[in-house]
C-alpha cells in the first residue's frame, strides 16, 4: 500500500468492440470489487496502452504486480433505431414527452451495458376538423344526418372521422315543434259550399284540410258539411198583346225571360222562368216597298204595278190588330244583252270567269234599279297549230323559210299565225357545213399533162377544179404547169 497516488501503464485487451469501454480491475485473475477501488483518469483505445490511476476507498494507490491485469471490457452502444408514427392532435413519445407538431424527435437511452442507445421518431401530427354546427327545425321528430331520430329540441353532437382519420365533431341544434290540436265545424248550404280553404263542394260529407300552423306544423280542420238542393228550375212560355201579368204579380210590356226565385221546403232557391212574348198592335203603319216585276204584300196579295196599297183591319202575324199603308214601286229587269268574242286557247269573261271552250256563257248583273240584267257571251275558242319541225343541211349558210339566214348549226324557231289566227310554231334544226381550204400543187411535163380530174392540158398555166368534200361542200384544187 502506498501513501500517494501514482499512475501506471499496461497493455489492455478488448473484450467487446465499441467506443465506450467499461473497465474491470483484475488481480491475479480475480475481479477487484468496485466498492473498494475507484478508476479515474482513464484514456483508452483498442489494443493500445491504457493509463489508469487506481485509488482505494482509503485513498491509497495500488501498485500493480506482475499478476495484476487491467482488462478493458468494451461494451457497445445499441444500433440506432427509428420509427414513424401518425397521430391526431398530439403524440406521447416513448420517453414521455408529448408533442403537438409534426417533426423528427431524437432521444438517447443507456442500454443494458450503460452505453448510449439512440431512438429517432418521425412524428406526423394530423389535426381534427374544426367543429361545425347547424340548426334545424322539424315537426314532431327530426332525423339527424347520422341516422338518429330525435323527438325533443336540443343540441345533438356526433363525431365523424375526417379524411385524416381524426375526429370531426358536428353539432345539430334541433328545434322540435308540434302540430296544433285537430278542430272541426258544421255548415249547411244549398247546392254548394265554399270551404275556408277555397274548395267548393257539392255533396254532403266530412272534408279534411291540413293547414300549417305558425310553427310550420300540420293543423287539421274537419268540416262537416250538409248540402241541400234547390228544386229543379221550371219554366213556361206565354204570348200576349200589349202586356202580360206574371204569376208573381209583375206586369211586363216587353218580350223577354223573367225569373222569380221561391224558397222550397229545404230553404233552397226554386227558380221559375217565364219566357214572355209581347206582341203589339201595329196601329197605322206606313211602309215603302220596292220590287222587281212584282211584290208580295204582307197580307198575301201579289201586285205587279207601282201604287198605294192599304189594309185597314187584320190580325198581324203576332195575333194583334195591324193597319198598314204601303207605297209599292215596281221596277223591271233590263233587256237581256249578248256579245260574241273569239280567242286562242282561253278567254277572260267580263265578270271574271275564264272560258276555255267555245260556248254561250251567261251572267246576271243588277241594273241601277236593283233588278236582274242578263248578259250572254257567245265565245269561240280557237287553238294553236301543233308545233312542227324540219331538218336542213347547207354549206356556209342557210336561208330559213321566214327569211332569216343561219350561218351556224342550231335550232331556229319561228311563230306563224294559223288560219284561226293562233300561234303555230315551226322549229328548223339547221346543220351548217363548210368548204375545205383551197389546195394547189405544181407539175412539169413534156408536151401534155393529164390533170388528176381527167383533163389533159398542152399549155402551161393555172388550172382549177372544184371537188365536193366529205361534207358535200366545194373544195378547190389548183395546178400550175410548165413545159
Amino acid at each position: 500500500m502506498f501513501a500517494q497516488e501514482r499512475p501506471f501503464s499496461f497493455m489492455a485487451t478488448a473484450i467487446y468492440g465499441g467506443s465506450n469501454p467499461v473497465y474491470e480491475w483484475r488481480r491475479n485473475g480475480i475481479i477487484v470489487p468496485v466498492n473498494n477501488d475507484t478508476y479515474t483518469s482513464i484514456s483508452f483505445s483498442n489494443n493500445d496502452t491504457i493509463t489508469v490511476q487506481l485509488r482505494s476507498s482509503l485513498n491509497c494507490v495500488y501498485s500493480p504486480t506482475a499478476s495484476d491485469t487491467a482488462v478493458a471490457i468494451i461494451r457497445p452502444k445499441s444500433t440506432p433505431t427509428s420509427f414513424s408514427v401518425t397521430a391526431c392532435g398530439s403524440y406521447t413519445l416513448p420517453w414521455g414527452d408529448v408533442v403537438t407538431n409534426s417533426n423528427t424527435y431524437i432521444h438517447g437511452y443507456q442500454n443494458v451495458y450503460g452505453c448510449d442507445s439512440v431512438v429517432t421518431v418521425y412524428v406526423t401530427i394530423k389535426h381534427p376538423s374544426t367543429p361545425t354546427s347547424f340548426s334545424a327545425t322539424a315537426c314532431s321528430n327530426y332525423e339527424l344526418p347520422w341516422g338518429q331520430v330525435v323527438t325533443a329540441s336540443g343540441a345533438y353532437t356526433h363525431t365523424y372521422s375526417n379524411v385524416y382519420g381524426c375526429d370531426s365533431a358536428v353539432t345539430a341544434h334541433v328545434t322540435i315543434n308540434y302540430p296544433g290540436e285537430p278542430t272541426s265545424f258544421n255548415a249547411t248550404a244549398c247546392g254548394s259550399y265554399t270551404l275556408p280553404w277555397e274548395q267548393v263542394v257539392t255533396a254532403s260529407g266530412n272534408y279534411v284540410h291540413t293547414y300549417t300552423n305558425y310553427k310550420g306544423c300540420d293543423s287539421v280542420v274537419t268540416a262537416h258539411i250538409t248540402i241541400n238542393h234547390a228544386s229543379e228550375p221550371t219554366s213556361f212560355s206565354a204570348t200576349a198583346c200589349g202586356s202580360y201579368t206574371l204569376p208573381w204579380g209583375q206586369v211586363v210590356t216587353q218580350s223577354g225571360d223573367y225569373t222569380n226565385t221561391y224558397t222550397n221546403v229545404n230553404g233552397c232557391d226554386s227558380v221559375v222562368t217565364a219566357h214572355i212574348v209581347i206582341n203589339h198592335a201595329s196601329g197605322l203603319t206606313v211602309l215603302d216597298a220596292t220590287g222587281c216585276s212584282s211584290y208580295a204584300l204582307p197580307w198575301g196579295q201579289v201586285v205587279t204595278q207601282s201604287g198605294l196599297y192599304v189594309n185597314y183591319s187584320y190580325q198581324n202575324v203576332n195575333g194583334c190588330d195591324s193597319f198598314v199603308l204601303i207605297f209599292v214601286t215596281i221596277n223591271y229587269p233590263s233587256e237581256p244583252t249578248s256579245f260574241s268574242a273569239t280567242a286562242c286557247g282561253s278567254y277572260t269573261l267580263p265578270w271574271g270567269g275564264v272560258a276555255t271552250s267555245s260556248n254561250a256563257y251567261t251572267h246576271t248583273y243588277q241594273n241601277v234599279k236593283g233588278c236582274d240584267s242578263v248578259v250572254t257571251a257567245h265565245i269561240t275558242i280557237n287553238y294553236p297549230g301543233e308545233p312542227t319541225s324540219f331538218n336542213a343541211t347547207a354549206c356556209g349558210s342557210y336561208t330559213l323559210p321566214w327569211g332569216d339566214v343561219a350561218t351556224s348549226s342550231n335550232a331556229y324557231t319561228h311563230t306563224y299565225q294559223n288560219v284561226n289566227g293562233c300561234d303555230s310554231v315551226v322549229t328548223a334544226h339547221i346543220t351548217i357545213n363548210y368548204p375545205s381550204e383551197p389546195t394547189s400543187f405544181n407539175a412539169t411535163a413534156c408536151g401534155s399533162y393529164a390533170l388528176p380530174w381527167g383533163t389533159t392540158v398542152t399549155a402551161s398555166g393555172d388550172y382549177t377544179h372544184t371537188y365536193s368534200n366529205i361534207s358535200g361542200c366545194d373544195s378547190v384544187g389548183n395546178s400550175a404547169y410548165h413545159y
